[in-house]
């Protein structure tokens, strides 16, 4: 998050979650992602309509993995550049298939077909993929 204050208080709470991880907010990019394991990102940045990449491609690194939160498109700049780095990935679609599941079980009281659901969302959104990537 831009705001420091929003992103100190998710930090916290991921911290407080998922007990021994370390989550850190921190304001530049270049440092956090100097020791960083992974990146996950949740701002707009790349959708259709807000085009381009949410930190400098440089910053990634081929030991890194990315996880993308954007689907539309489903392959952002974002992971071409992680890709192209030798970065691991994981695309929006991802995110939005384990919504759905959850929100299945709890409606519902029963499991979800997670790859049912997600060959399904793929069928939906495949026109809108970048077709110079899989």
């Amino acid at each position: 998050d831009a705001s420091p204050g929003i992103a100190d208080t998710l930090a916290q709470r991921l911290n407080r979650l998922y007990p021994g991880q370390r989550v850190t907010a921190v304001a530049e990019p270049a440092s956090a992602m100097r020791d960083a394991t992974g990146l996950v990102h949740a701002t707009p940045t790349g959708m259709d309509k807000r085009p381009g990449l949410p930190l400098p491609a440089e910053l990634l690194q081929p030991d890194q993995w990315v996880s993308e939160i954007v689907y539309f498109p489903m392959h952002t700049a974002l992971l071409r550049a992680a890709r192209q780095r030798g970065c691991a990935v994981v695309d929006g679609g991802t995110m939005a298939v384990g919504q759905a599941v959850g929100a299945y079980r709890l409606f519902t009281g029963r499991d979800a077909d997670a790859a049912r659901l997600d060959a399904h969302f793929r069928s939906l959104v495949r026109d809108r993929h970048d077709p110079d990537t899989p």
